[in-house]
């Protein structure tokens, strides 16, 4: 008898071999489904690290190719890493405005660093 990790490596090869994560859509919320072999689609629900499908062999409680195919979706998922987040461009590059609003703020920073105050005209 084939003890649990053998099966489910069966089950990844034969997820591979019948294009793994391209049969996958992800419906959210841990749903996903899965084309079979011959179009039918099949309903996986993941919770947690347990993941369970409504085929034949799923509903058995023995380990599909349709999860399998799911686990290698997941899997792609974490290995893609996120763009970094573009730098903050130096003032030069900004509008007009923003240039505008830092000189005048570095303008009267300077006056009053040397002892000025603005007075409001009247």
């Amino acid at each position: 008898m084939m003890d649990l990790a053998t099966k489910q490596q069966r089950a990844i090869e034969r997820a591979q071999i019948r294009g793994g994560a391209k049969n996958v859509v992800d419906l959210g919320n841990g749903f996903y489904q899965v084309t079979g072999r011959a179009g039918d689609l099949y309903g996986i629900r993941v919770e947690g690290s347990t993941f369970l499908c409504e085929c034949e062999a799923g509903l058995k409680g023995c380990e599909c190719w349709h999860k399998a195919s799911v686990w290698l979706y997941r899997l792609a998922l974490q290995t893609i890493a996120p763009a970094p987040a573009p730098a903050t461009p130096p003032i030069s590059d900004r509008c007009a405005a923003c240039r505008e609003s830092r000189l005048m703020h570095d303008t009267y920073r300077d006056d009053y660093d040397h002892g000025f105050t603005l007075s409001r005209a009247a």
